[in-house]
């Protein structure tokens, strides 16, 4: 309750007046959050101590009009590596005197930043609204919280938070640097790089096909990603020789080839 004292005495301010002081004196909270009409004691005391309470009713304009108002942000499930995620800002937000395009949209909160390459508000959301753009960082996975503020033109604002929820895919293997070199005699040199950005490559086998598919040879992929595999291929016809190569969860890597032609 906030009281204001009145000189005493026959010129007692009318109810009007008492609404207009009152709103002078108003405590900031009620300007900064969700203002509704609210009433406020106002006493006028005598010389003798006496006082007499008068009840004065602020109207919720005076405080430049209501905070602006949420129906919350669905939480959003997607999987990894996903494409950019656009949330619409203007059908979460409503503020009864800012038009949607006058509101100041701002992310104040994201607990797991690096699940995201950005997090930025589009004001035209490439459909003409005020669009969130998420947009998710190449194989990360897991889980974090946003929480956006709407500001309306008078300075008042609302929050809400919703969740974001990436689930993991196994990503296949990856050969590369394929190659192959002859010599001394029919031994030839075979050899490449694998990388897996889920899983531990050491161990893993690499297995050659095309015109080495016929002599069965195998290779083991090293702790750096390398694999290497020399022996004699007597006979080897030109063409193309293959690698591939099979993930802990069973997903195969790309046939990575080369052209080989014996002399």
């Amino acid at each position: 309750m906030l009281s204001v004292g009145i000189p005493a005495g026959p010129d007692v301010p009318d109810a009007a007046t008492l609404e207009a002081v009152a709103s002078e004196v108003a405590p900031a909270p009620l300007v900064l959050q969700a203002p509704k009409e609210a009433e406020m004691a106002i006493g006028s005391q005598d010389v003798n101590g006496a006082s007499s309470p008068l009840l004065a009713s602020i109207p919720a304009d005076a405080y430049g009009g209501a905070a602006p108002t949420t129906s919350g942000i669905d939480d959003v499930y997607v999987l990894e590596d996903a494409p950019n995620e656009i949330i619409d800002l203007h059908a979460a937000f409503e503020d009864a005197e800012t038009p949607d395009e006058a509101m100041v949209y701002a992310v104040v909160e994201n607990t797991n930043p690096s699940l995201f390459d950005s997090v930025h508000i589009d004001g035209y959301g490439g459909g003409g609204y005020g669009g969130l753009v998420l947009d998710f960082a190449a194989d990360a996975y897991g889980s974090a919280e946003l929480t956006v503020r709407a500001t309306d033109a008078d300075g008042m604002w609302v929050e809400t938070s919703f969740m974001v929820h990436v689930e993991p895919v196994n990503d296949a293997p990856v050969i590369s640097n394929f190659a192959g070199t002859e010599g001394p005699g029919d031994f030839w040199t075979f050899s490449g790089v694998v990388t897996d950005v889920d899983h531990n490559v050491a161990g893993m086998i690499v297995t050659f096909g095309g015109v080495l598919a016929d002599y069965h040879v195998t290779a083991t992929v090293q702790a750096n990603g390398t694999f290497s595999l020399t022996d004699e291929f007597p006979g080897l016809q030109s063409g193309a020789a293959t690698a591939q190569t099979t993930d802990p969860g069973g997903l195969q890597s790309n046939v990575a080839w080369d052209w080989v032609s014996p002399t």
